[in-house]
């Protein structure tokens, strides 16, 4: 295997496994991709040019009859199957790699019904690594397009998007990630960039850290942003009054559509604050804040827990004059009735910060517990010992047996 192969593996590994992770951390109501690698699970590509269906009675789908026969030297890939212009007709996405320049040559195929191929698409990436996507679809909400991500780093790339005229690619952002979500119910997807990292001037996070968004509103074949405001800045890197330190995507209010909240560091207060946004025509309007105290930054929004009367957002907060010693401490914020208040803050029990959360109803009281998932050493012995926060303000301990080993002092 020379080295293109071996770089170009790898990267396709990070593009399975990056994702993964990001998963973990975005706990959002929110809707991923439909992956590409899904939809050619039952498709060959020949040496002849030709696809075939694998297992299947009727194999024969078409012939690629402007597939020139020395690319097959080059190992082309059939990278997506998937009728993109919802015309009733499948188009055949195939990739290939050029080693001598670290390009990937593109081009895409529309096969009629009478299984005749139609070129309708031919283009180069100055990209060794290329992923094919799909908005999702339902019986409410469908978009037209293909989503074209070409990997620039480890954690990054660059989205693109090709609409079904097929003319050019369209550049929506360099991200790591992307999502849909319709945020004001008017029946047409929003378009969600991650960045794998968010704001962190003040406290720089273990990876993955907090992560920010980029909200896109699609207008024709061209996209309007409308998150984060001007004047915000969205990575470290980025000049802005205000920094965004991570985003989420939750239904606060259980209308069904959900809201953006963010956690931010003011730049001329040196404070954190916690906001809730809701779409507004083509922008974002507040509707909730909180102000932490100076001594603390907000590095994570840990998550939404669901009680009878409220919301509760959990955070992880850290002492913003000594980053580095690592003993964050939780803190909540209670959304009910339109207001946000700050609930309580456990000084006493700490999290590591490679340590993240689940949600869910552990007693069935109606009422979402909060796990977070650690190994803790007892006796020289490594055992799973996952903590408990339930109620509304105790955070307690149990053995992996479920018996309860020690009890979290009440939070202030």
């Amino acid at each position: 295997m020379n080295m293109f192969r071996v770089i170009q593996f790898s990267l396709q590994i990070l593009l399975i496994l990056f994702p993964i992770c990001l998963a973990g951390q975005n706990k959002d109501d929110l809707i991923r991709v439909l992956s590409g690698r899904e939809t050619v699970k039952q498709y060959a590509l020949r040496s002849s040019g030709q696809i075939d269906r694998v297992n299947a009675s009727k194999r024969f789908v078409a012939r690629l009859t402007n597939l020139p026969q020395a690319v097959m030297k080059h190992h082309p890939e059939i990278s997506a199957v998937f009728d993109f212009d919802n015309d009733g007709r499948l188009e055949v996405f195939i990739t290939w790699h050029l080693a001598e320049t670290y390009q990937t040559h593109m081009q895409v195929y529309r096969i009629d019904s009478d299984q005749i191929s139609r070129l309708a698409f031919d283009s180069e990436l100055d990209h060794p690594c290329v992923v094919i996507d799909f908005p999702p679809r339902s019986e409410r909400l469908t978009t037209n397009a293909a989503i074209v991500f070409c990997q620039q780093g480890v954690y990054w790339g660059t989205f693109y998007v090709l609409f079904p005229d097929c003319r050019r690619l369209v550049k929506l952002g360099d991200a790591s990630d992307i999502k849909f979500a319709d945020l004001n119910g008017d029946r047409a997807y929003e378009w969600i960039l991650w960045q794998w990292r968010g704001f962190d001037r003040r406290c720089g996070f273990t990876f993955p850290g907090g992560q920010s968004a980029e909200v896109f509103r699609r207008i024709s074949e061209k996209f309007l942003k409308i998150w984060p405001p001007k004047g915000w800045a969205a990575q470290i890197d980025e000049s802005g009054d205000i920094g965004q330190v991570m985003n989420r995507f939750y239904d606060v209010d259980d209308d069904g559509i959900p809201e953006l909240i963010t956690a931010t560091d003011i730049r001329e207060k040196t404070q954190s604050r916690f906001s809730i946004y809701r779409v507004a025509k083509e922008s974002f309007r507040r509707i909730a804040y909180a102000d932490f105290p100076q001594k603390y930054a907000i590095t994570e929004i840990m998550g939404v827990r669901r009680l009878k009367d409220r919301k509760q957002i959990v955070l992880r907060l850290t002492n913003a004059a000594n980053c580095i010693d690592e003993k964050d401490v939780l803190s909540a914020v209670d959304f009910k009735g339109g207001d946000l208040q700050l609930s309580w803050m456990n000084e006493q029990v700490h999290i590591d910060r490679d340590v993240q959360a689940s949600i869910r109803d552990v007693n069935g009281d109606g009422e979402e517990e909060m796990i977070f998932s650690e190994d803790r050493w007892l006796d020289a012995k490594k055992v799973h010992q996952p903590l408990i926060l339930r109620g509304l303000k105790n955070l307690q301990a149990y053995s992996p047996s479920g018996q309860k080993t020690k009890r979290g002092e009440r939070a202030r």
